[in-house]
């Protein structure tokens, strides 16, 4: 298999993501840009234009119709896949971290700073896992949900199942990881850092 080169960032990427087909690949990075890449050899499909902060996140919804992003310029932005407009713009009052659709695709999350720490319930721990030796800098599943990767400062993405929370295997990098993906395609782990 030989590694295909993305060159669309001015900084250092901080999330990347497969739409459900897993064609397409979406990279935002501490930059404003929002890239959509063919994943099967790397050609840029487009540029979302409208941030003008670092962007931290990115999802696709189920049928990659439209693209949800949030920024540190405290905006969460939805637009449409095929043409790169903008829909909607939801502005917070601090830098938006985490934003994701359901599985319909009408409903949409996201997390800022000011929101994240706060526990959604309450309950006891019934497994903590300590693989990394480092901050863990992104979770994602895989799609059929019996796995994730998980993404390290300390240079590697891990490969868990997801029932039983087992380390499955370890993907050393050169450099932090700040993003790490499944392919819904293939047996790949594709991880991205500085």
């Amino acid at each position: 298999m030989k590694p295909i080169l993305l060159q669309g960032h001015e900084r250092s990427i901080t999330q990347i993501k497969y739409n459900r087909e897993g064609d397409l690949l979406f990279t935002v990075a501490k930059d404003p840009i929002v890239n959509v890449w063919y994943s099967v050899n790397g050609e840029r499909l487009g540029t979302y234009m409208g941030h003008t902060g670092a962007v931290w996140c990115v999802d696709a919804d189920w049928d990659t119709k439209h693209v949800l992003t949030g920024s540190a310029d405290n905006s969460c932005r939805l637009w449409d896949c095929e043409t790169g407009k903008q829909l909607a713009l939801l502005k917070t009052n601090s830098a938006v971290r985490t934003c994701g659709f359901d599985f319909g695709g009408n409903i949409i999350m996201f997390s800022t700073d000011k929101q994240m720490g706060y526990q959604c319930f309450s309950g006891e721990v019934l497994v903590n896992v300590k693989e990394h030796s480092r901050q863990i800098n992104d979770i994602q599943l895989s799609r059929d949900m019996t796995m994730f990767v998980t993404a390290s400062k300390d240079n590697t993405a891990k490969l868990f199942d997801s029932t039983t929370l087992e380390h499955q295997k370890t993907f050393r990098t050169e450099r932090p990881v700040n993003s790490a993906a499944l392919s819904p395609n293939y047996d790949h782990v594709l991880p991205f850092g500085l």
